[in-house]
C-alpha cells in the first residue's frame, strides 16, 4: 500500500514538473515568436526605407551627373571644380525648393558662368548679386560694400545668396516666372511693370527657362550630336 502511495506521489510530481516545463517552453516559444516577428517587421521597414532612399539617391546622382557634364564646360571661368559646384547648387536648391537647372539657366543668363563678372550696376559674381541685395537676406543683414569682394571670391556665398533671394521672390510674387523677372529687374521694377501691363518686357524668364531646358537635356543632346541626329 505504501509503495502504491509513493508511486502515485511520484507520478503526480512528474506530472507537475512536466506541466511546468511545458508552460515554460510554451512561454519561451511565444517570446521568441514575438521577437522574430518584431525582427521581421523591423527588417521589412529597413528594406523599405533603404529602397526609398536608393530611389531618391539615384535620382539625385543622375541630376548631379548631368549638372557636372554641363559645368565641365565652364570650369575655367567659374574658377571652381565642376563637381563641387554641382553639389553646391544642388544642396542650395534642395534647401530652397528650387530646380537646380533653373539656377544653371540663371547663371548662364546673368554671368555666362564667369565668377569674376561685375555689371555696370555693381552686380557681382555668378548670380550677379549686389551687396545691397545681400543685406536684405538673413543672416546677411550686415553685409555691406566692405564685403562686396566676397561675392566674387566666394562662389559658395554667391550661390547661397542667389538661391535664397530667388526663393524669397517666389514666395513674394507667387510663381517662378514673376520671381525670375523680379530677380532681373528688381522687386520695385517688377511692381512697376505689373502696374503698366507691359508683358512684352518680361523676356528674362523665357531665356532662363530655355537655358534650363537645354541643360536638363544636355546628355541627350550630346548623344544625338554624336549619332548625327538633329534635335
Amino acid at each position: 500500500m505504501k509503495s502504491l502511495i509513493r508511486l502515485v506521489s511520484l507520478v503526480s510530481l512528474v506530472s507537475v514538473v512536466l506541466g511546468s516545463f511545458f508552460l515554460v517552453t510554451v512561454g519561451l516559444f511565444k517570446v521568441r515568436a514575438r521577437e522574430s516577428t518584431h525582427k521581421i517587421e523591423s527588417l521589412e521597414k529597413a528594406i523599405f526605407a533603404q529602397h526609398s532612399w536608393n530611389g531618391r539617391h539615384k535620382t539625385r546622382i543622375r541630376i548631379k551627373s548631368r549638372m557636372i557634364a554641363v559645368l565641365s564646360n565652364f570650369g575655367g571661368s567659374m574658377h571652381h571644380d565642376p563637381a563641387q559646384m554641382a553639389e553646391l547648387i544642388l544642396s542650395n536648391c534642395e534647401r530652397n525648393d528650387l530646380d537646380p537647372f533653373i539656377i544653371l539657366g540663371m547663371i548662364k543668363a546673368e554671368s555666362d558662368f564667369n565668377s569674376r563678372a561685375v555689371s555696370s550696376e555693381g552686380a557681382m559674381g555668378l548670380m550677379q548679386i549686389k551687396p545691397a541685395t545681400a543685406s536684405l537676406l538673413e543672416p546677411y543683414a550686415d553685409f555691406g560694400p566692405t564685403y562686396s569682394q566676397r561675392l566674387i571670391s566666394e562662389n559658395d556665398l554667391n550661390i547661397t545668396l542667389g538661391t535664397m533671394y530667388l526663393a524669397k521672390l517666389v514666395r513674394r510674387f507667387g510663381n517662378l516666372d514673376m520671381a525670375l523677372e523680379a530677380y532681373n529687374k528688381g522687386p520695385d521694377g517688377m511692381l512697376t511693370l505689373l502696374s503698366t501691363g507691359a508683358d512684352d518686357e518680361m523676356g528674362y524668364s523665357g531665356r532662363v527657362k530655355a537655358n534650363s531646358l537645354k541643360y536638363k537635356n544636355w546628355g541627350v543632346a550630346q548623344k544625338n550630336v554624336k549619332r548625327g541626329v538633329s534635335s
